[in-house]
């Protein structure tokens, strides 16, 4: 994704594809988290990475993380993520 970035691949498919990616290691917190967080810095208005981030964050009790990400979800216009 890195190398794409460089080549001057737009932001979103590249946070699609990052989330995507994330997703496929679901059951690998750590794994997918980076994907996430990586999809979060690539596209400041892609909401999807930010929302699964959230859900980690909830599955954990971290109930202030949770919190923050959600508004930030909001933030980024993901509506239609929140209902």
């Amino acid at each position: 994704l890195d190398e794409a970035k460089a080549l001057g691949a737009e932001p979103r498919p590249l946070a699609e594809a990052a989330t995507k990616r994330g997703k496929a290691f679901i059951t690998d917190v750590e794994r997918a988290t980076v994907f996430f967080e990586w999809a979060r810095a690539a596209d400041e208005k892609w909401p999807d990475a930010t929302f699964e981030l959230a859900k980690f964050a909830c599955n954990t009790g971290d109930i202030d993380i949770t919190k923050e990400l959600l508004t930030e979800v909001k933030a980024r216009g993901g509506k239609k993520l929140l209902k």
